[in-house]
């Protein structure tokens, strides 16, 4: 919730690009992810293939990008693939205010913003796109949960 407050106010005083959206939906959660790349670079680099290539004389930047990179990457696309459905939520929020993708483009919070007009008269309008957008974290954190809990049970 404050990153949404955040990218209002980016995006209202900077104008609303297209660039700057993507930008700043880019920025969303990294310090999350820094936070698991850090920790997960750390304890690769305590072990021991790390090591007997640093011993082998081999630079840090090669140690880096050609060890320890490969094997924290799956760790790093997990956590942001769970996290996807909330930037779709925050892109879906924007656009609806009026601060994200703008017309001819088409987003989810554009056609339920359109679709209030109609809301009397054709509900399915607003509600199609609504429905659309209102379950997606719910499954992904659910799934996650449900496998591992599954996964630790005999």
């Amino acid at each position: 919730m404050p990153f949404l407050i955040l990218a209002l106010s980016v995006l209202a005083f900077f104008g609303n690009s297209l660039m700057l959206l993507i930008g700043v939906m880019g920025l969303f959660g990294w310090e999350r992810y820094a936070r698991i790349a850090r920790g997960l670079a750390i304890s690769a680099s305590a072990q021991g293939y790390a090591s007997a290539c640093r011993q082998l004389g081999a630079s840090p930047m090669r140690v880096y990008m050609r060890h320890i990179l490969p094997n924290i990457a799956s760790t790093l696309i997990v956590s942001m693939t769970l996290v996807f459905p909330e930037v779709i939520l925050l892109e879906s929020g924007l656009s609806f205010l009026g601060l994200g993708v703008q017309p001819p483009m088409t987003s989810l919070g554009n056609m339920v913003g359109y679709g209030r007009e109609y809301i009397t008269r054709a509900p399915w309008i607003m509600l199609a796109p609504a429905l659309t957008s209102w379950p997606p974290p719910l499954p992904s954190r659910s799934w996650a949960t449900c496998c591992a809990t599954s996964s630790t049970q005999p």
